[in-house]
Formats: C-alpha cells, structure tokens, sequence
C-alpha cells in the first residue's frame, strides 16, 4: 500500500509543478529608447531630399529612431507615444493674400504627417523597434532656435508615455529621444562701398544686385534688401554642379565701387573649411574686387553676360570657389528665371544671421 501510495506522489508532483507553470504570468520587457537624443542634417545634399510638395520627385531622407527591450517581447504589445519639437508636422501657411507665406511640413513619421499621439506595435518575440522619420529639406532658412553650440536646428521629440496593451513596461531611463535636425544651407552676403574722394565709408547712390545660377537658370536671387548690402542663402539639396554668381551694378554714379561678397555654411564647408555661425568668432570667406561706371548694367540692358565667380557644389560642401573676376564693361547675367519668392532671406533672418559691419570688413 505505502508502495503505491508513493508512486502515486512521484508521478504527480511532477505534474502539479508543469500545471503550475501554465499559471505564471509573462515577465514583461522593459522599453527604451536606445538613444537620448542625435543630429542630423536637413537634407543630403541631393533634390531628392526635398518635401514632395516642394519639388516633385522629393522623397526625403529617412532616420529609423531604434527602440530597445531588455528581454525579447513575449507577446504582442502596444505602446503609446507622443510627438513634439519645432519641426512642422505640417504644412503652416501664415498671412493672406500676396503677403502669405508656406513653411512645409519638416518631416513624416511612419510615412505620414504625425499626430500628437501615436502608437507602436510590437510583435512576439521581437527584441527591438523602429520608429521612422523621413526628414525633408524645404526653401525655409530657420533660425530660431539653436542648440548649445550655436547651430540652427529644428527638433523632433518622441517621448514613451504608456503601455497600451500587451506584456511590457517603461523602462526607468531613455523615454524621451530628441532628433535635431540641423540647419545646412548655405549663406552669401553682398556688400559694396562707393570709395570717392569725399566719404570713402559712403554707399551713396549705388545699388548692386545679386544673382546665383546654375545652367542658364537662376536658384536665388537678392535685389534691394539693405542700404549697401544683399543677402541670399542656397538650400543644401539644390543640386551638384557648377553655380555661376553675378554681383550686377544696376545703378549709381560712382567710377569706384569696391564690393565684396561674404560666404559662411551653417553645414557644410566651404573651400574645404568650416565657416560656421555657431562661433561668433567665425570669419566669412570673402572675395571682393571693384567697379567703374563701365560696369553699370541695368535688367532692362541684356547686352551683356557677366559671370564673375564660380564654385562648385557637391552634397552640402561648396569646392573650387574662385576669385572675383570684374568684367571690363557690363555685370549682369541675362536670360535667368527668377527664384522662387519663399527663397528670400526675411528681415528677421537677415537680423539674425547678418555678420556685423567689422565682422564683415575683417580678412
């Protein structure tokens, strides 16, 4: 009897302990991200990078925001996070009329505009997740916001707030991920002194234009923004190529105008260096040569051609940048179209970003 009795207790205990582990609840995995925060850039250099609504054939540049769990998922789960940052989740159209203006959506998230809230599924046994940004280039030059070393940036930030179903938890540390999506065009500041005998500091009269182009075609273009001075920036996913720049002497009634045009790269560089404005200290590349009343060349005067300076882009860096060399006779380039208006540089922008006077005359 006692025989039996003890097999009877050496076959079921064993059963009792695999029943039991029916019960157990699923250990659930720790979610974070697996980074805080990273930058990258606005475009890659190419059209392709450009916010489809902006030029056709833009596709963007895609970013997959890596999402980790301590120990592989063991059942499907829901997670639940929201979106934030300076980057336009959509298309932001402000005034009325002639006086309106686009800024375009900066980034999709999963291939659409985002939402403040959104959710992520997790499938059985996956040990990570993505969430993909498409970042976008735009015709915008945003300068409102910087980071701590001073670059022009635009901010993504996804934050993990809850588990919506499903065996997981929020881990303690990494729920907040910050994408910094750095401003990368580049800038060009046109300024110009009529050196006569009275007041040789003295603008007077004179106005030069300024023209940027690429096979036959102008990108950007800058005419009467400032007493003595023009400013124009050139979006990063413009394409590569050879860039012709022309300075025209569109009026005045000085035989002596000595101009000089400033380049800095909030990206890129230039010539094979960094000229940044994230250090204040920072000295533009300049180039400058001089006028004579010969060089007068009004738009309504298309006679001739004058191309006198050239570089050459390639991604978001600016190589082969040459010497300004003043035609005899003429300054302007015919035969352009004009840029698009959302290119200008706003009087707002210009407040930021304009070197200061002894900024500009250093070299």
């Amino acid at each position: 009897m006692k025989r039996r009795l003890m097999w009877l207790i050496v076959f079921v205990a064993p059963l009792t302990v695999l029943l039991s582990c029916d019960d157990d609840e699923v250990p659930p995995s720790g979610v974070s991200f697996e980074l805080v925060s990273e930058d990258v850039t606005e475009s890659n250099g190419a059209l392709t990078s450009f916010n489809p609504d902006n030029v056709s054939g833009g596709v963007g540049v895609e970013k997959k925001i890596k999402i980790i769990f301590d120990r592989p998922m063991a059942e499907n789960a829901v997670i639940s996070y929201t979106v934030t940052g300076t980057a336009n989740k959509k298309n932001v159209t402000t005034g009325t009329g002639s006086s309106s203006s686009t800024s375009y959506t900066d980034f999709y998230l999963e291939g659409t505009n985002a939402k403040d809230t959104e959710t992520l599924v997790i499938n059985k046994g996956d040990s990570e997740a993505f969430i993909t940004l498409t970042i976008f280039e735009d015709f915008d030059f945003e300068v409102d916001d910087t980071d701590a070393s001073g670059n022009f940036i635009e901010t993504v930030v996804l934050t993990l707030s809850s588990v919506v179903s499903g065996p997981a938890q929020l881990g303690i540390e990494n729920l907040i991920y910050t994408l910094n999506i750095k401003e990368d065009d580049a800038v060009f500041f046109l300024q110009w002194l009529a050196l006569d005998a009275v007041d040789p500091t003295k603008a007077g009269d004179v106005d030069l234009d300024f023209i940027i182009s690429l096979d036959g075609e102008s990108v950007n273009s800058s005419d009467n923004v400032g007493n003595g001075y023009e400013a124009l920036f050139i979006p990063a996913g413009f394409p590569g190529g050879t860039y012709n720049m022309s300075y025209p002497y569109y009026s005045g009634t000085s035989n002596n105008v000595r101009f000089t045009v400033y380049m800095l790269n909030t990206a890129g560089t230039l010539n094979g260096k960094s000229y940044p404005y994230s250090d204040e200290r920072t000295v533009p590349l300049s180039f400058s040569s001089v006028y004579t009343k010969a060089n007068i060349n009004a738009y309504t005067d298309n006679s001739n051609v004058a191309t006198v300076q050239t570089m050459v882009k390639n991604g978001i860096n600016y190589t082969n940048i040459s010497s300004i060399t003043a035609p005899a006779s003429g300054s302007r380039t015919t035969s352009l179209n004009l840029p698009l208006s959302a290119m200008k540089l706003s009087k707002e922008q210009l407040k930021k970003v304009m070197p200061s006077k002894s900024e500009m005359k250093r070299k």
